[in-house]
Parts: C-alpha cells; sequence; structure tokens
C-alpha cells in the first residue's frame, strides 16, 4: 500500500522541492502553505509521514504539531521538523510532539536527510541524531534570524502576560492565535482552539452579532462595548475586532475583555469604599455618643451615692441606668462597625462559649424554630472579646430566626479549617493558616444575590422595621478580630453564615473571682478633657472618692499645669480627643515634663488604634467612655499601686 505523506512549509520553492523530491520515491504526496491549510488537509487525509515547518503564518509548526498529537486519529504519524531557524536557536522537537528535525540547508544534502527519514519512517526506528536537529554543520548561524526570533519571543511575552485575551483570526475568521487570558475566558485547550471558527464560540443572538462584525470590519474596527457586553461561556465580555493588513496577508485581531469581573470588582472597590465612609462616619458618632453618656452615668452614679435607697433610686435612677446600658450597648455595635470593637481580647473555647450564650439567650428565641448543634470539643483556641463576640452570635441567630418566620430549623456548627493560600471574599482579604469557624446554617427563605451583596450594609434590611444595623456590626467586629465571613443563600433554601476567626496556641485565661466595690483614693489627679460636662462629672466623681482634682481643656493647658505646678501629681487622665494637640504628642509632652507619673488615657473610641500606639509608647492604662465611678476607682487603684 502506498504511504501518505504531508508536507507543510509556507515556503513555495521548498513546498515544490519535497513534493517533487518524495513523490520520485513512490510516496503519495500532499501539501500545505500554513498550519491552518495543513489542518484543513488532515480532516480527509492522515498521513503516515509529516514534514512541517516551524515559522509559518496562520498556526505555527510546534502548535500544530500539538494539534496533531491531541487527535486520536494522528498520534502514530511520523513527524519530522524542518526548521531554518535550527542553527540560530535551541529546538527541542520532542518537547512538542515531532520525531525528528532536519535543519534546512543546501537541497543536495537536505534531499539526503529526507531520505534517511523516510527510511527510518518505514522502519520505525528513531533518528540518528536523537534529540538534536541533523544538518546542523551545513548551515551558518545568520545574525538577523537571530534577531527576528528574538522579537518574536518579546511579542509573545508581551501577549502572554496581557490582562485582556488577544485573538488572531483569518480572513475566513478562523483562530490561527490565541494568548493565554482568552483561553481561560474560552475554557478550551489551545489545541481544540486553533483552525475552528470563532463564531461557533458563541450561540443565539451573540453569534449573529459576531458574524456580522466579521463581515462588516474589513475597512474598520468594531466595538462591543461594556454597556452591551455578549456572552462567552457564561462571561460578559467587551469585543474589539481590529482589521489587520499588509502587502502579503490580511487578518483581523480580537482583543477580549471579561466585563463582568471588571464590573465585579469595580463594584467591591466601591463597596469598601462606601462602607470604610460609614465607618468613619459610624466611629465619630459612636464617639460623640459616648462623650455624652460619659456626663450622664457620673451624674447617676453620684446621684445614687447621695441618695438613700428607697422609691428614688428603685423607680427612677436604675430605669434609668438601664436605658444607658442599652445606649452604650448601641455605640458599642458602632465601634464594632467602624472597627474598633476589640475591647478586651481574651483566649477562649469558641465551642465552649456558643454552648454558654445559647443558655443564656435561647429562652428568647421563637420556640417554633428547632436549634441544633454540632460544636467540635477538640477546637482550637480564639482570642476574641466576649462581648462582641456574643453580639455578633446573638446578630446571626436572630438575623437567621427572622429568615425561619415562624416553624423551622437553625443549626449551629463549630469546626477547625486550615486556609492554604491567600483569597479574597466578600470584601475581606484572607490570609492562609488555621482557623476556627463558626457556621449558623437555617432553612428559612434566603436571600437572592442583590440582597447577599448588601448584607453587610449599615441599615440595610429587607424588612420595614428591621434590626437593619446587626450584619454592619458583625461585618466590623469580625474584620477587627482579624477574621472573615462566608455567606452562602439561595432563594427558598435558606442561608448559611460562616464566621472565620485565627486560631491560636495561647492557653484559655482563667476568668477572674470575686466581687468589686468603690475604692476611695488619696492621690492628684489632672483630668485632661476638653468636653465640659465630661470634666466636670469627672472631676466630681474624682473629688467624691477622696482625690485632689487639677483640670485643663487642652494639651497646652495641662502641659503648662505639669510644669508650673509644685506639688505632686500621681496621675492624668487624658483625652485623646483634645482640640489643639494630638494624643501621642499630648502624651510625649507630659511624660517628658513629668516621667513619674501616671498616664490613664481615655476616649469615646476603643483601646485600638492610636490609644493602642500610645499604650505601647508607654501609658499606663485605658478607660472606655461611658465609664462608671465603680471602673474609675478600680482603675486609678490598680495604676497607682503599679
Amino acid at each position: 500500500m502506498m504511504k501518505k505523506v504531508l508536507v507543510v512549509d509556507n515556503h513555495p520553492m521548498i513546498l515544490k522541492f519535497m513534493k517533487d523530491l518524495i513523490e520520485k520515491e513512490g510516496y503519495e504526496v500532499k501539501s500545505a502553505v500554513d498550519g491552518l491549510s495543513a489542518l484543513d488537509v488532515l480532516g480527509t487525509f492522515v498521513p503516515d509521514i509529516m514534514f512541517v515547518d516551524l515559522v509559518m503564518p496562520n498556526i505555527s509548526g510546534e502548535k500544530l504539531c500539538k494539534i496533531v498529537r491531541s487527535n486520536p486519529k494522528l498520534r502514530d504519524v511520523f513527524i519530522c521538523i524542518l526548521s531554518a531557524i535550527a542553527a540560530e536557536a535551541e529546538v527541542d522537537h520532542t518537547a512538542f510532539g515531532a520525531n525528528a528535525c532536519i535543519a534546512k540547508g543546501p537541497l543536495n544534502k537536505m534531499s539526503q536527510y529526507v531520505f534517511s527519514m523516510l527510511n527510518e519512517a518505514e522502519n520505525g526506528t528513531l533518528c540518528a541524531g536523537g534529540g538534536k536537529p541533523i544538518g546542523l554543520d551545513e548551515v551558518y548561524k545568520r545574525h538577523i534570524t537571530k534577531e527576528l526570533l528574538h522579537s518574536k519571543r518579546h511579542f509573545e511575552i508581551i501577549l502572554g502576560n496581557m490582562s485582556q485575551g488577544i485573538i488572531e483570526l483569518n480572513p475566513e475568521g478562523r483562530i490561527v492565535y490565541v494568548n493565554q487570558v482568552a483561553l481561560s475566558l474560552i475554557a478550551l485547550s489551545e489545541e481544540n482552539l486553533l483552525g475552528s471558527s470563532i463564531v461557533d464560540l458563541f450561540q443565539g443572538e451573540y453569534r449573529k452579532i459576531v458574524q456580522n462584525m466579521l463581515e462588516d470590519a474589513k475597512q474598520r474596527s468594531l466595538t462591543v462595548a461594556e454597556d452591551s457586553p455578549l456572552i462567552l461561556n457564561g462571561k460578559e465580555i467587551s469585543l474589539v475586532l481590529i482589521p489587520v493588513r499588509d502587502e502579503h496577508r490580511f487578518s483581523n485581531i480580537v482583543i477580549v475583555d471579561d466585563v463582568g469581573e471588571r464590573r465585579r470588582m469595580k463594584f467591591q472597590l466601591l463597596q469598601a469604599q462606601r462602607m470604610k465612609a460609614i465607618s468613619t462616619l459610624a466611629g465619630g458618632i459612636a464617639h460623640e455618643f459616648n462623650n455624652a453618656l460619659q456626663g450622664i452615668t457620673g451624674n447617676l452614679d453620684l446621684m445614687e451615692l447621695k441618695i438613700k435607697e428607697g422609691e428614688v433610686v428603685e423607680h427612677f435612677l436604675y430605669p434609668m441606668k438601664s436605658s444607658i446600658e442599652r445606649m452604650s450597648s448601641l455605640t458599642n455595635q458602632l465601634l464594632a462597625y467602624s472597627q474598633g470593637g476589640k475591647y478586651q481580647p481574651k483566649v477562649i473555647s469558641l465551642s465552649a462559649f456558643v454552648e454558654e450564650t445559647l443558655l443564656s439567650v435561647q429562652h428568647t428565641l421563637c420556640r417554633q424554630i428547632h436549634i441544633e448543634t454540632s460544636l467540635e470539643p477538640d477546637i482550637f483556641s480564639v482570642r476574641a472579646d466576649l462581648t462582641q463576640l456574643q453580639m455578633v452570635i446573638l446578630a446571626v441567630l436572630h438575623n437567621a430566626e427572622e429568615a425561619v418566620e415562624g416553624e423551622g430549623r437553625i443549626r449551629i456548627i463549630t469546626r477547625n479549617a486550615e486556609i492554604r493560600e491567600k483569597l479574597t471574599r466578600n470584601q475581606f482579604e484572607i490570609h492562609p493558616g488555621s482557623y476556627v469557624c463558626l457556621c449558623i446554617e437555617d432553612n428559612g427563605k434566603g436571600m437572592d444575590q442583590e440582597t447577599r451583596l448588601r448584607v453587610f450594609e449599615p441599615f440595610f434590611s429587607t424588612k420595614f422595621q428591621g434590626r437593619g444595623f446587626s450584619m454592619a456590626a458583625v461585618y466590623g467586629v469580625v474584620q477587627n478580630h482579624n477574621g472573615w465571613i462566608d455567606i452562602e443563600s439561595q432563594v427558598g433554601k435558606g442561608s448559611s453564615v460562616c464566621i472565620y476567626l485565627p486560631a491560636t496556641e495561647d492557653e484559655e485565661e482563667p476568668t477572674p473571682e470575686g466581687t468589686f466595690s468603690i475604692l476611695p483614693g488619696a492621690a492628684t489627679v489632672l483630668v485632661v478633657e476638653d468636653e465640659e460636662s465630661v470634666l466636670q462629672v469627672t472631676a466630681d466623681m474624682l473629688k467624691t472618692i477622696g482625690y485632689q482634682v487639677l483640670e485643663a481643656r487642652t494639651g497646652k493647658e495641662a502641659v503648662k499645669i505639669v510644669h508650673e505646678y509644685e506639688g505632686h501629681i500621681h496621675v492624668a487622665i487624658l483625652d485623646l480627643g483634645l482640640p489643639d494637640m494630638e494624643g501621642s504628642s499630648a502624651f510625649g509632652q507630659l511624660r517628658q515634663a513629668r516621667p513619674d507619673m501616671k498616664v490613664l488615657l481615655s476616649s469615646g473610641y476603643s483601646i485600638d488604634g492610636p490609644a493602642q500606639e500610645i499604650i505601647d509608647k508607654g501609658a499606663d492604662g485605658f478607660l472606655q467612655k461611658p465609664y462608671t465611678l465603680l471602673v474609675l476607682s478600680e482603675e486609678l487603684r490598680d495604676i497607682l499601686m503599679k
């Protein structure tokens, strides 16, 4: 039976020489001028041997070999590369599936090597040259060819690393080049994609749009804009089609962008910016509220000391204090959202903490809802603020309760989790490491995608009078604990909120026991506070329990006092929100003037941030406004005893 040979080369002289030479040896020979034409021939012609040039337009020899090897019908074809660049570049023909390589040179010498290849292919033996091209001795390196090869590699690297998909089409719209980004968008291998029609990648109306663009793009560039994208492999894409023409050939360059991904990234950026702005506002509001609450809290404590136990205290003061606690809880949530809510972190077992929290709050949940738990006993420890963490659990539980709307199920799960690579999800930056996961699942009504994307917005609620703010506070607390949240939900199928907190190897801290009482003092305290009502009530509280008080309304006034006062100043209570001086600067000047003076920081914001930075520099403690007389006396006693 006559053996079949396919010769693929874009040089007409080489093509004629090879065809005439091999036909004289009794072979059936077909030829093709480039890789794309070769694919057309291979559709109906299965050769025993192929001679393939490496550098060709419309699919290179290297990519043609890979396509051939990916086709089960062509895997046994003997492929020999005919390379004019073998002397200028290292050609590893085995890497892309060829059996041998001949360096193009003098025709008489090249014919001998061709006969040798035919003989080896007939006998099924390996090329005498092994993995190296044969015939290198008959050719010489050409400087201009080396420069062209370098330039080609340079452009391949550029195209391969672009953020946009690049596709080259021949005049009929068939794909002859595709970079890595385009491959990922289309989700096909290069071997399956090259030679196919770009129109066949689209469905329905989008197929018609691309077909019309190919017909209209012979004279001008055409664009499918972001606001009316095409759908390709389930992705929203924009498309720019650019005609390229020279004296020898015509082709189209297609630039493809994943506008859906870009839109998602833009939305996430806008969300992050909006939430940052709102968190700044929330922190400012909380600060102002806490300053106002300090005046009320302090005066109520002083009033209680002066009024005997009886009807006035029981019926008026206690309800007022209860209201203050509720307002303080609200400002805690505001601070939590503004990422300032990690007040007193402790090392705990999340499973034990969830169990304790459920015992205290389960009676507040709807009795028609069945609560299931799966709490891992051997769980990593986490470092968290107990008040804030309890707020997180309650917020998610109440949201799940509202979603169930009557009879249903809520399941609470704790488990260990390992994250092995850096991720970004739901606006959280996720770092590799060990985490403890708390999942609260419900079988309620679920959320659509739009709702799920907005759950962390402050005051957003699907109910006319919903809690609204809770998940925004959850977002702030979890982010402030260096954790992250993953939410999955489908309409009618319920929701799953999974909170991940970093694991710690520190041991759990014992809970202090005993009762506390107001402790009298006998020292001099400098109160630095610009809010007149807060300054006055703090001074009155201190005087009530025996302290001598000095007052300063600005940083400069405080510095002047510590320089001029002749007596000993034991403690300075320094507000961080002074109008004339930053807290860090005020602390530095006070400490420089009186190194032995204790400094107790105070703020309507939390300890995290500027306060913690000053404590790291040597400040002795922190008072979170609003604070009670009991807390003030205990804090001063602790500082003075150091």
